[in-house]
């Protein structure tokens, strides 16, 4: 099997303005994937949980953060220096020059999207926008961001069951099934992955896109309506975390997911509170209200809180009312 190779579009270099073409990407990308062979994932419960000790006994010595800053927790830096080096070709990286390089491309993400009035027009629209070649600082943000300290890993016990069927809906780099593949991965279920054609998606794909506890959707501009045309069946369930917010129908997005969970499902989301500037729709603001709403009428509220809508609403775990 060929190694996954990125395609570039115009201009840019190797290493500091990096310019992907996501869409002929994302072609290859299929690909590669069409090509591959399945792999194994889970662990003992022994080791997970080894795992889930070392990193609570740091984290609360407040060495976590150190040793991932310093490089000697290094998992998820080889992760992407796989991808920077393999499919992007990059310059080789230190874990000096991931930082400082993370540093440029946030500093170059902010100072366009602050300045930049994103069009919003049509779904061809809506995903263009995330595919501006300053949005790859969210490949680096996402790496280190979440290995400080793993997506959803308080709850992940919680709502956790054997051979339960999982979506992660607008998953970025995946952060919910990456924490579940490395600390609690002993409990078989199965996951989609689902999201435009970002760079982080393209990212996500690359590091779990083999896995066989895994399959990818990726969302085309044709098909917001329903954006999980092609993928069966219902789930048990739903991540949607830090995407309401960015979503140009983020009401319907709300009943459509509710309509794919499974009686009793359970829906994990948040919705953080915006002023629609940068990659936050009109709609995500406008509609928020009405969308909590549905959230509230809709479920049964396990954890959490959603009675202010004048705060962003944290982590809140729903359940399917019948």
């Amino acid at each position: 099997m060929s190694e996954l190779r990125a395609v570039f579009a115009k201009g840019g270099n190797y290493f500091d303005d990096v310019r992907l073409d996501l869409d002929a990407s994302f072609v290859e990308q299929d690909r590669w994937l069409s090509d591959a062979s399945k792999k194994g994932v889970g662990l003992s419960r022994i080791r997970n949980y080894g795992r889930l000790l070392l990193f609570a006994s740091l984290k609360k010595s407040d060495l976590w953060n150190r040793l991932v800053d310093a490089g000697f927790v290094r998992y998820w830096f080889e992760e992407f220096l796989g991808f920077w080096g393999n499919v992007v070709q990059g310059r080789p990286l230190g874990i000096h020059d991931f930082h400082s390089l993370r540093f440029h491309y946030r500093r170059e993400f902010n100072r366009v999207t602050s300045a930049k009035e994103y069009e919003w027009a049509s779904s061809a629209d809506h995903v263009q926008n995330w595919q501006h070649h300053e949005a790859l600082f969210q490949v680096f943000h996402y790496a280190h961001r979440y290995a400080l300290m793993p997506k959803n890993i308080q709850i992940m016990p919680r709502i956790m069951q054997r051979n339960n069927r999982i979506l992660e809906y607008g998953c970025s780099s995946a952060p919910s099934y990456s924490c579940w593949k490395r600390f609690f991965s002993h409990v078989p279920t199965n996951w989609v992955l689902a999201d435009i054609g970002n760079h982080s998606f393209y990212y996500a794909r690359y590091i779990h896109g083999r896995d066989e506890t895994v399959s990818t959707h990726l969302i085309k501009p044709d098909s917001f309506e329903d954006p999980l045309n092609g993928v069966g069946g219902k789930f048990d369930v739903i991540f949607i975390n830090e995407v309401f917010e960015h979503l140009d129908q983020p009401l319907h997005i709300a009943n459509y997911l509710i309509d794919r969970l499974n009686e009793g499902g359970r829906l994990v989301f948040d919705y953080i509170i915006s002023d629609a500037k940068g990659l936050d729709t009109n709609e995500g603001r406008t509609q928020r209200d009405e969308t909590i709403e549905v959230l509230k009428r809709r479920l049964k509220l396990l954890y959490g809180n959603i009675g202010d809508t004048s705060h962003s609403t944290g982590l809140c775990i729903g359940q399917k009312i019948k």
